[in-house]
């Protein structure tokens, strides 16, 4: 946990849509990004903190950062009430990073 706050403090990110704009802070808007999932492309809008930390978790887990959104979207639609995917990926990164 404390490594992925770190480097959503640390990190100087870039913004899709004008990668000269750096987003050098935690506190940042969110970053709409593309990603294909199942085959279907669509939009999320993530605080560039969230999009760090699941970067680096689809590194640890050796997978492309579609196809980790892909398992959370799994997950998400099994729910009894599944939230909208980005709420679903806010709330993962926050479930599966809680220090031990």
């Amino acid at each position: 946990f404390d490594r992925l706050r770190d480097a959503a403090l640390l990190s100087i990110n870039f913004c899709q849509d004008d990668p000269t704009i750096a987003m050098t802070t935690a506190y940042h808007p969110p970053v709409k990004r593309s990603v294909t999932i199942a085959g279907h492309e669509t939009s999320i809008s993530l605080e560039p903190v969230f999009w760090d930390a699941l970067g680096i978790a689809a590194d640890a887990a050796g997978l492309p950062l579609n196809a980790l959104i892909a398992q959370v979207d799994v997950e998400r639609i099994a729910a009894a009430n599944p939230p909208n995917l980005a709420s679903a990926l806010r709330v993962w990164v926050l479930l599966n990073k809680r220090p031990a």
